[in-house]
């Protein structure tokens, strides 16, 4: 329906034939919406939150480990996964690595839920291998290590678990979006 209106109504012009049609031709009043839909559309941007977020700590944690173990994105077939970011948050720099005998560091392998005593004795040899062939331009205590441990928080503690369980109506709302399998 075209009322002579420009796209945007920006000036007095445009508010006095606002006033005008409304005067002239009321509008209908609009149902409120179902609360369930209202619901959905905020856990869905919530949601779309989310996912934003972990793209950007994901991208957050990629480059700060180019400068720190760029080697350990290649200890597991795809770099990303709670594992994966555990392992990350555990060894953020090589001389951690190198530091710790071998040992300590199947002790701290075995620790991670999913992994079982051969995993661990192989992850433990390939991180040594890693971490022998890295060159890190930052230190072990520069700022960049504690910023990997950050991303691992953003990564791992996921909010919309919590959301989940804390919310039932919310949990159910998620639950209906096309990518609830990823938080069931």
């Amino acid at each position: 329906m075209d009322n002579n209106l420009r796209h945007n109504k920006t000036d007095k012009l445009d508010a006095y034939h606002l006033a005008l049609l409304e005067f002239c031709a009321p509008q209908k009043l609009r149902e409120p919406q179902p609360k369930e839909y209202h619901e959905m559309q905020n856990a869905s941007r919530y949601f779309e939150e989310l996912t934003k977020n972990l793209i950007v700590a994901k991208n957050q944690l990629h480059r700060n480990l180019q400068s720190t173990f760029p080697q350990i994105e290649s200890i597991m077939a795809t770099p990303t996964g709670k594992i994966y970011w555990t392992i990350v948050s555990l060894f953020p720099h090589a001389q951690y690595v190198l530091e710790s005998n071998e040992t300590r560091i199947y002790q701290e392998l075995l620790s991670i839920p999913g992994i079982g005593k051969q995993r661990a004795r192989y992850l433990t040899a390939r991180l040594y291998s890693l971490a022998e062939q890295a060159y890190p331009y930052d230190s072990k205590d520069s700022i960049t290590v504690r910023a990997i441990q950050r991303s691992y928080l953003s990564l791992v503690i996921s909010p919309i678990i919590t959301t989940t369980k804390n919310n039932p109506p919310t949990a159910e709302a998620i639950r209906r979006l096309p990518l609830h399998r990823c938080i069931n």
